[in-house]
């Protein structure tokens, strides 16, 4: 993928950041307990079983991180910004059951 096209998918993907010379996507999540960061790491399992996505989570605290890259391709692909807005739904989807 290209670079102005990366830059585009950033800015639709807030929160995200692309790394480099690895082409892969980065995003941390900050969560009120470490429960609800494991939480959110096993939503995110539920969310690529069985996509061709490789990912890297980390859990200190309750800071959540990710990163996410595909192990089909060398390059960032559409493909693993569209799983980015996957996971944000999720995330979004697990805050509005804490406010409920």
């Amino acid at each position: 993928m290209k670079t102005e096209r990366i830059q585009k998918q950033l800015m639709a993907h807030p929160g995200w950041s692309a790394a480099y010379p690895k082409q892969h996507l980065k995003r941390q999540y900050q969560f009120p307990t470490f429960e609800r960061a494991v939480q959110c790491a096993n939503m995110v399992a539920r969310k690529v079983r069985g996509q061709e996505h490789d990912l890297r989570v980390t859990i200190e605290g309750s800071t959540f991180y990710l990163d996410l890259w595909s192990n089909l391709e060398g390059d960032l692909t559409d493909a693993q910004f569209a799983l980015a807005g996957v996971i944000d739904e999720g995330v979004q989807e697990m805050e509005g059951e804490v406010a409920s």
